[in-house]
């Protein structure tokens, strides 16, 4: 349908912003010139108008202990100067500026370094929540055609990577949320921590799986779309991430 073609022309805008956020913080530590966290924002912003993009709000640009904080909202004053050696969380969510469109919400991961910097246990932290979002997807491709399938049971293949790991406590909220022309829909959600969703998965549902990890000096998240079509499922947000990306 035209929404669905308007959800999928998102995830690739969504796509291509995220890598020239990337790039961008990259080029101003190389220049030694100073970026916040609210300049990633405000340049994320600008693309999006590039782009025929809107937003409700966000996007957001996390760094260290301000990624630890899923509810962390940067603004001008509040903002952390990105630094070498830092870690960077980007969620960014938008929509075309047309009627009826419908949104896409991805996260990324970056580290202000080298891949060889990258601390041992960042990539391990990441690569546990590569395989709860991969579990995620991979229960529902096994189970979609042949039975109903809820939400809270995909929250739970999830979240059970992150418990096998020893990380429970640390992933503090459902694993995703419908998406719709707004960016929290009204469709079913992957959830079964804040509610129980015992709504059936349906064709033409879209939403994200995004499972987190956070503590006091830092966060990790990765986050996906994913559309339910008449072929199955489908990610619409590839390339997927599977480990943290480093800038330099």
């Amino acid at each position: 349908t035209e929404q669905m073609a308007m959800h999928r022309m998102a995830a690739r805008n969504l796509i291509e912003i995220k890598e020239l956020a990337f790039a961008h913080i990259a080029q101003s530590i190389e220049n030694g010139e100073r970026i916040t966290e609210w300049d990633v924002c405000e340049f994320i912003r600008n693309k999006f108008r590039e782009y025929d993009m809107v937003t409700s709000f966000g996007p957001n640009c996390s760094v260290d202990a301000h990624a630890g904080d899923p509810h962390y909202d940067p603004t001008e004053e509040n903002s952390a100067e990105i630094k070498k050696g830092q870690l960077i969380l980007i969620d960014l969510w938008a929509k075309l500026e047309q009627e009826n469109a419908v949104y896409g919400d991805i996260t990324w991961m970056g580290f202000a370094g080298k891949k060889e910097d990258i601390p041992a246990k960042y990539a391990e932290y990441f690569e546990v929540l590569v395989r709860a979002r991969d579990r995620a997807v991979s229960f529902l491709r096994e189970n979609i055609e042949k039975r109903p399938v809820y939400g809270y049971e995909v929250d739970d293949a999830c979240r059970a990577v992150i418990t096998e790991a020893g990380h429970s406590e640390l992933f503090t909220h459902r694993t995703g949320h419908s998406i719709t022309i707004t960016e929290h829909g009204t469709g079913p959600n992957i959830d079964n921590l804040e509610t129980e969703d015992r709504r059936k998965l349906q064709r033409g549902h879209l939403f994200s799986i995004e499972p987190g990890l956070y503590m006091d000096t830092c966060g990790f998240r990765t986050e996906i779309d994913v559309m339910i079509t008449h072929e199955g499922i489908e990610i619409t947000t590839l390339p997927l991430q599977t480990e943290i990306k480093a800038l330099f």
